[in-house]
């Protein structure tokens, strides 16, 4: 086998391409790896040159480096997990910032709740929002100032 610079190193790489364009008398086309690392694989043709009454004469053996094509891959990977990493941080974010929003009120709803139970009718809940949630506030402060209501009546001497 022979190079523009004379002899071919690892030329018994390329013998299985060249058996298959001799024998078929069309092009045959592969991955060869040159060494271990797949940056270092070329894809490789090999074209029959064949005679007029078409025996093949040689085989014209075009490759092409696939080592851009691989650091293009790895680079589209690295960018792949950066999105996905930052997707899946985004949605932690989100959830947590939703799950402080909805429990806050009814926290602060439940120690409402244990204020009048340990005697402290005027603990009020702030009402935020249009929601379930701020409809439950509403209703609860409604419910102590009805409270203070009834025990102011019924503390009121009789006249």
């Amino acid at each position: 086998m022979l190079g523009a610079n004379g002899g071919v190193a690892g030329a018994a790489r390329y013998q299985s391409l060249i058996d298959a364009a001799r024998h078929s008398g069309q092009p045959a086309s592969g991955i060869l790896y040159i060494t271990d690392r797949r940056e270092d694989s070329v894809s490789a043709t090999a074209i029959p040159l064949k005679s007029d009454d078409g025996t093949v004469l040689a085989v014209l053996i075009v490759t092409i480096s696939r080592g851009g094509m691989v650091e293009a891959q790895q680079h589209i990977r690295a960018i792949a997990y950066g999105v996905a990493a930052g997707g899946i941080l985004f949605a932690i974010v989100c959830s947590l910032w939703i799950a402080a929003r909805v429990s806050r009120p009814i926290e602060q709803l439940a120690r409402a709740a244990e204020e009048v139970a340990g005697g402290n009718w005027e603990a009020r809940v702030p009402e935020r929002g249009r929601d379930e949630v701020g409809v439950l506030a509403r209703s609860f402060n409604h419910m102590t100032a009805q409270l203070v209501g009834q025990r102011e009546r019924l503390c009121r001497p009789s006249e």
